[in-house]
């Protein structure tokens, strides 16, 4: 068991914890103290070692499970809407079929806040069946300005979400306008709103948690 005994990585058995103890009630040097250090260790070690990583991955996977259930329960009651005799499901096939990245849980989490939802139903129904053009804007910092994208304007990740958008709605004419400045919070952007976002907008993506969140003019 010394050679295994290590802490951190201690794997006695029970016979061997039983010599340790005897070495340690005896007090035999060296080998007293790594059976002291075996015995402290090895209940921790143990119980957050195989055993841990196996619940780990137990529960990484109900998870995973369940968030499936409840998405296919929510495509379930999608399929019931119908628009001009069409289901809405197979309509947005690409959209419902979208794989996040996330849990669902976790991305249910990030919606704080949805209402009613009537104006941005208002907006997909629009595009669905094209019946106007439909304006796109986004504001923010340094992130939605496209920091770090191979190509801005092109990989950015408002692009690729008008990109997207424009694929997933063929029959409206989707026109998007990026107005988000580096290294600015919120507060700057309310002075000069007008000036980086159209005033018929239809659809708007806002992105200040990073130069916000270190604001602190804007939480007082």
């Amino acid at each position: 068991c010394s050679a295994s005994c290590i802490p951190g990585n201690c794997q006695c058995r029970a016979a061997d914890v039983h010599q340790l103890g005897r070495a340690v009630g005896a007090g035999k040097g060296c080998m007293a103290l790594l059976a002291a250090l075996c015995l402290l260790f090895m209940p921790t070690v143990v119980h957050s070692g195989s055993d841990w990583a196996q619940n780990a991955k137990a529960s990484k996977a109900a998870a995973a499970v369940h968030s499936q259930r409840h998405w296919n329960a929510h495509l379930h009651r999608l399929q019931s809407i119908t628009l001009e005799r069409r289901r809405f499901t197979d309509i947005l096939g690409p959209i419902m079929k979208h794989q996040y990245t996330l849990p669902m849980t976790q991305v249910q989490k990030s919606l704080v806040y949805t209402g009613s939802n009537y104006r941005l139903r208002r907006v997909v129904h629009d595009m669905i069946i094209g019946k106007r053009p439909i304006k796109v804007g986004a504001i923010g910092g340094s992130i939605t300005n496209g920091a770090k994208a191979s190509v801005i304007g092109e990989t950015d990740w408002f692009s690729l979400v008008g990109k997207y958008l424009k694929s997933a709605f063929p029959k409206a004419t989707i026109t998007t306008r990026n107005g988000a400045l580096p290294a600015t919070p919120s507060a700057l952007m309310n002075m000069c709103l007008e000036q980086y976002v159209d005033e018929d907008v239809d659809l708007m993506f806002v992105e200040y948690v990073a130069n916000d969140g270190s604001n602190r003019c804007v939480h007082r």
